[in-house]
């Protein structure tokens, strides 16, 4: 609760509308993002799994992971500035999983 008192002492300086919003259409798309942020980092665990529990690195690009994981840590320290809990769950659990899978192609290939 404390982020949400947060957001509303900066909407009401800035003239912004209220968090959560009075229109259902709105707390409806705060709550699917919150969910999607969630979810959409464990797309990553059918690739990590064909890495770590069967040890097949064939097909899997080391430099795209890696760009991956490069480009997840300012996205996560641009949540962590702007203490957005939904966007540091969301780039934390991909920061995990791109860092996870860089290991595995590191170890296994």
């Amino acid at each position: 609760m404390a982020f949400i008192h947060q957001h509303r002492r900066k909407r009401v300086h800035q003239n912004l509308q209220p968090y959560p919003h009075q229109k259902a259409y709105y707390r409806t798309i705060d709550a699917i993002v919150t969910v999607v942020a969630v979810i959409a980092p464990f797309a990553s665990i059918p690739q990590l799994l064909e890495i770590w529990v069967d040890h097949q690195t064939d097909g899997v690009s080391l430099f795209t992971w890696s760009l991956f994981l490069i480009f997840t840590l300012p996205l996560l320290l641009y949540a962590v500035t702007h203490k957005d809990l939904r966007l540091i769950t969301m780039y934390s659990l991909y920061a995990f999983f791109n860092a996870a899978t860089v290991v595995g192609i590191l170890l296994f290939s």
